[in-house]
C-alpha cells in the first residue's frame, strides 16, 4: 500500500527541522564540515517532497543555512550556488539576496554583488544589511575606479575586502559600517549631539559581538523571516552580466595521460553500471566542488577521445553515452548541488564511524586496518550510495511499471466485459422479434391441443 503523501511530507519537514537544529548546533561549536553534512542530510529529505508549501519553505531554510556554513568555510563557489538554489524556491526573501551578495562579493565579482544586493533592497527595503552590503560594493568599485587613491577603510571593511578572510565573519561579508563612509557623505555640520549619539551606537553594537558573535547569524537561520516589505512596483534590475566561469579542478593533472583505449575502460569497466551512477566518476573529476565551467570542459576533453567519430573502437557509442549523461546531470546547478550533497553525506558518514572507533581506543592504525584509509573507505561508501540509490529507483521503476500495466490489464478485461455485456443485450434486442413469434406458436399449438 502506498505511503500518505501528506504524511510524508510531515515526516520530511520533521526530518529537516532536527537537521537544521543539529546542523546549527555543530555552527556553534565551529564544525563546519559537519554542519553542511547535516544540513545536506536535512536537504535530502526535503526534495523529494518539495511540491508541498512547508517542505519548500524548510528547504529553503535549510540551502540557506548551507550556504552560511559555506562562506564561514570560505567555500564561495557551494555557498553562491546554494544562495541561488534557495532563491530560486523563495525568490522574495531579502536574507538569501545577502546570501547571495556576500558569496560574490568574496569570490572579488563586486558588480554583481552589488546587483544581488540592490535586488534584496527590492524586494525588502527595511533590510539594513542588504542596503550596508550594497554601500560597501558601491565604495569598493569606487576606490578601485580612482587611479593611485586609496579609500580610508575600517577594520570591518579591510576585513571584507580582503576575499580570502571574507567568509570567517558568520554571516556574508561584513559590510562597510558608518565610519567607513568617505568623509564626503557626512555632513559638515553634524553637531556635537549627533556625533556623540553615533559613537554610543557602535559601541553598543561592538559589545553586543563580544557577547555573541554568532548571535545575528543564529538569529537568521532558525527561521524564515516573514516578508516584511512587500515588492513596490519597481522596473526589474537587468541581469547581471556573468563573469568568465572559474575552475577549481586542475584539469591538467588529472587528465594526464588520457587516451582513447584506457578511458574506454576506465568507463565501461566491469560494474560499470553501477559505477557510473556517480557522474564525477564518469567524467573522472576527483574534486567534487568542480564548476559547471569545470564539468564542460571535462565533458568536450572526453568527447575527442570516446566519442564514435573521433574512434574506431566498438565500444565508443556505449562510452559516450555515459559521458552525455553524466554530462548533463552535471551542469543542471540543482542536480550537481543533489549529487554533491550525497558524496558530503557519504563523507560525514565514514567520519562519524572513524570518530566512533577512535573513542572506543582503537589506534588510528588499527581503524585503516578494520575500515581502509580515509580516502578509500570514502571512495567505497559513495560507490555503494550511489549504487543504492540506483537500484532503489530500478525498484520503484519496476514497481511502478508492473503497477501500471495491472491497472491497464484491469481496465481491459473491463473493457472486454462491458463489450460482452453489450454485444448480448444488441443480439438481445435483435432476436427479440423471432423470440416472440415462437413462443406465440408454441402457444398456439398448445391451445390446439387442449381443445381437441
Amino acid at each position: 500500500m502506498a505511503a500518505d503523501p501528506t504524511t510524508a511530507a510531515e515526516a520530511a519537514v520533521e526530518t529537516a527541522t532536527k537537521a537544521r537544529e543539529e546542523g546549527n548546533a555543530r555552527l556553534r561549536e565551529g564544525k563546519l564540515e559537519e554542519a553542511v553534512t547535516a544540513y545536506s542530510r536535512g536537504i535530502v529529505a526535503c526534495e523529494a517532497f518539495e511540491s508541498e508549501d512547508a517542505v519548500k519553505e524548510a528547504l529553503a531554510l535549510l540551502l540557506s543555512n548551507r550556504s552560511a556554513a559555506h562562506l564561514r568555510n570560505k567555500a564561495n563557489e557551494d555557498a553562491l550556488a546554494d544562495a541561488d538554489a534557495c532563491l530560486r524556491r523563495k525568490p522574495t526573501w531579502g536574507k538569501a539576496h545577502g546570501r547571495r551578495g556576500a558569496a560574490l562579493l568574496n569570490l572579488g565579482r563586486v558588480q554583481d554583488a552589488l546587483l544581488a544586493y540592490e535586488e534584496g533592497i527590492r524586494v525588502d527595503g527595511e533590510n539594513l544589511t542588504l542596503c550596508q552590503g550594497a554601500e560597501q560594493c558601491r565604495a569598493r568599485l569606487g576606490s578601485s575606479s580612482s587611479s593611485g587613491t586609496a579609500t580610508a577603510a575600517t577594520p570591518n571593511n579591510a576585513a571584507a575586502a580582503d576575499t580570502t578572510t571574507a567568509t570567517d565573519t558568520p554571516l556574508e561579508a561584513e559590510p562597510a559600517s558608518a565610519s567607513a563612509t568617505s568623509d564626503a557623505a557626512v555632513p559638515a555640520a553634524s553637531s556635537d549631539a549627533e556625533k556623540e549619539k553615533e559613537k554610543e551606537k557602535e559601541e553598543e553594537e561592538e559589545e553586543e559581538e563580544e557577547e555573541d558573535p554568532l548571535a545575528s547569524f543564529m538569529n537568521d537561520i532558525e527561521s524564515l523571516e516573514s516578508d516584511l516589505a512587500q515588492a513596490k512596483a519597481r522596473p526589474k534590475a537587468k541581469d547581471a552580466t556573468a563573469e568568465g566561469p572559474r575552475s577549481v579542478v586542475d584539469h591538467s593533472k588529472e587528465t594526464s595521460g588520457w587516451n582513447a583505449s584506457n578511458q574506454l575502460d576506465r568507463i565501461l569497466c566491469k560494474n560499470h553500471e553501477w559505477i557510473n551512477t556517480n557522474p564525477f566518476q564518469v567524467l573522472g573529476i576527483q574534486n567534487e566542488q568542480a564548476t559547471a565551467f569545470d564539468v564542460k570542459k571535462r565533458y568536450h576533453k572526453l568527447s575527442t577521445l570516446v566519442h564514435p567519430d573521433k574512434t574506431t573502437d566498438a565500444r565508443a557509442e556505449d562510452a559516450f553515452a555515459e559521458v552525455r549523461r553524466a554530462y548533463e546531470r552535471l551542469q543542471d546547478d540543482g542536480s550537481r548541488s543533489r549529487v554533491r550533497a550525497i558524496i558530503e553525506q557519504c563523507k560525514g558518514s565514514v567520519i562519524a564511524e572513524r570518530e566512533k572507533l577512535l573513542d572506543k581506543g582503537f589506534s588510528a592504525a588499527e581503524v585503516d586496518e578494520k575500515l581502509g584509509t580515509l580516502d578509500v573507505a570514502i571512495d567505497r561508501k559513495v560507490k555503494l550510495e550511489f549504487a543504492t540509490r540506483e537500484r532503489e529507483r530500478r525498484k520503484n521503476e519496476l514497481m511502478k511499471r508492473k503497477y501500471n500495466e495491472r491497472e491497464l490489464e484491469k481496465e481491459q478485461s473491463e473493457q472486454a466485459y462491458w463489450q460482452s455485456v453489450k454485444k448480448v443485450e444488441e443480439n438481445m434486442r435483435e432476436t427479440r422479434e423471432s423470440r416472440a413469434k415462437t413462443w406465440q406458436s408454441f402457444a398456439n399449438a398448445k391451445r390446439v391441443k387442449r381443445k381437441k
